[in-house]
């Protein structure tokens, strides 16, 4: 009787050593895939009916300019909508450089939610909203 007791343990836990090894090359695989963006770091310098946007996006070479558009989604949501393009007159270095950014939002101060987009991909942001210094 111990005998078929000890048969089914080793038959458990090589099956279950397989589905984890599965498992896990299949959590790499799909990691490897798509990686994880840190989130955008967006300083949100606040002024009456406006928000002062400056941040730094991360493109994939250095030949690559980067362009901002500002799209109201709904009442309280606007999207940040950053595109890149080529430019011919530099030498290009495929190596991840930063492109800082600036812009204004008029919206209030405060019920305001940013996302953002790169290329049609959605980016991670993190904004801190930053009092006016007069």
């Amino acid at each position: 009787m111990s005998d078929i007791f000890s048969r089914a343990f080793w038959i458990w836990a090589i099956v279950f050593l397989i589905v984890y090894g599965i498992y896990v090359e299949t959590g790499l695989t799909l990691n490897a895939t798509t990686p994880a963006r840190a989130p955008i770091v967006v300083r949100d310098v606040l002024g009456t009916g406006s928000h002062f946007l400056s941040g730094i996006v991360t493109v994939s070479s250095s030949c690559d300019q980067l362009a901002l558009k500002v799209r109201q989604s709904n009442s309280s949501e606007f999207s940040l909508i950053f595109s890149t393009w080529q430019e011919p007159s530099i030498p290009c270095v495929v190596s991840p450089t930063p492109r800082v950014f600036r812009t204004t939002v008029f919206a209030p101060s405060s019920g305001v939610h940013f996302v953002a987009t790169l290329d049609d991909e959605t980016l991670p942001l993190a904004v801190f909203p930053m009092p006016k210094i007069n």
